[in-house]
């Protein structure tokens, strides 16, 4: 299992799968100023998170949501689907969101 073939052959394959790396790709899109649209996109070689779209988006919106000094958030919008790439194929999720500020004190 030592010869450099295999060795090659591993290296290979730890770098195609890196499992370091992780799961969803997130990208976001500012709409305007209290809006904003998250794009998720699943690595090609996983072994598992198939179901984790919906809490991968609600936590990154709840970041943002954070950082910028907003007390909350609204889903406008939320899909998920299966892009259809060669040789593999993805998950991927996309939806809307629309930051709250707070009614009880404004100043949040």
């Amino acid at each position: 299992m030592l010869e450099p073939e295999y060795l090659a052959g591993a290296l290979i394959a730890y770098a195609i799968y890196d499992p370091l790396a992780p799961t969803w790709d997130v990208s976001v899109t500012r709409l305007d100023e209290a809006r904003v649209r998250l794009d998720l996109r699943m690595k090609t070689l996983i072994t598992g998170g198939d179901g984790e779209a919906r809490q991968i988006f609600v936590r990154n919106a709840r970041q943002l949501a954070e950082s910028k000094g907003f007390a909350g958030f609204d889903v406008m919008r939320y899909e998920e689907g299966v892009d259809s790439t060669r040789p593999f194929a993805r998950r991927v999720a996309s939806g809307e969101v629309r930051f709250a500020r707070s009614r009880i004190w404004p100043a949040m």
